[in-house]
């Protein structure tokens, strides 16, 4: 007699089938799969959140991003602490497919950079902007 034969034997009279042994672990497998894929779906979620807030800032009860203009991040969040502006050449050529001809563009943009100091408890704000357009908000060091 196998040991398995002699642990049924044990079993009240209803459960001496090897069924059951089988099922629990099929009901264990499934619990172990449907687990991971809902810890899979939170982590993604999660990390969807952290990172639209990544690249927004807040000013009071508004919240400004990328694609936002120029004259409305200054009403929302009032004069920067620090500007600059700048102008940049950006280009590219073409060529076409069986000629010899290359088309050159250039194109000039105005890039502007500012600073928010939001105070000693949160993190300064660099926003940067292109053609009035805002473009990348990134945190800096803690404020002063």
């Amino acid at each position: 007699m196998t040991e398995l034969e002699t642990s049924i034997e044990f079993l009240p009279p209803h459960r001496k089938s090897y069924e059951h042994i089988f099922n629990i672990g099929m009901i264990f497998n499934c619990f172990k799969v449907c687990a991971m894929k809902n810890i899979t779906i939170w982590v993604l979620g999660l990390s969807l959140c952290s990172f639209n807030a990544a690249y927004a800032m807040r000013c009071g009860n508004h919240l400004v991003k990328p694609g936002d203009y120029k004259d409305d991040v200054l009403a929302r969040c009032g004069e920067p602490d620090f500007v600059e502006t700048h102008t940049k050449i950006v280009g590219r050529t073409l060529h076409f497919s069986g000629r010899t001809i290359d088309l050159q563009q250039y194109e000039e943009i105005q890039v502007d950079e500012w600073v928010y100091n939001l105070g000693r408890l949160r993190l300064r704000q660099y926003l940067r902007f292109e053609n009035g357009r805002l473009k990348e908000v990134k945190s800096l060091g803690r404020g002063y």
